[in-house]
């Protein structure tokens, strides 16, 4: 699944960047079952945006990311994460 590594029986939506598109080197992530990659420049307003802007708010507060890692990438940031169960 885009980018590798995840297990996309979660993902219900932009799996492998079926709705916006990832980056050339996407650190994936699986936030509220919607993949998204922390380095894509996705259309501003819309709902990878906004789910990207949220993560890189955390990242930028010293807080966690309200998702899991989804790719190698992801999980080697070593990034502060809450999983939602």
């Amino acid at each position: 699944p885009g980018g590798g590594g995840g297990d996309a029986g979660g993902i219900e939506r932009n799996a492998g960047g079926s709705e916006e598109a990832h980056s050339g080197d996407p650190e994936l992530w699986n936030i509220g079952r919607t993949e998204m990659d922390l380095n894509a420049k996705y259309k501003v307003g819309k709902q990878m945006w906004y789910l990207q802007s949220r993560a890189k708010d955390a990242i930028r507060d010293s807080k966690p990311i309200a998702g899991s890692p989804f790719n190698q990438k992801a999980k080697d940031a070593n990034r502060l994460f809450a999983e939602d169960d």
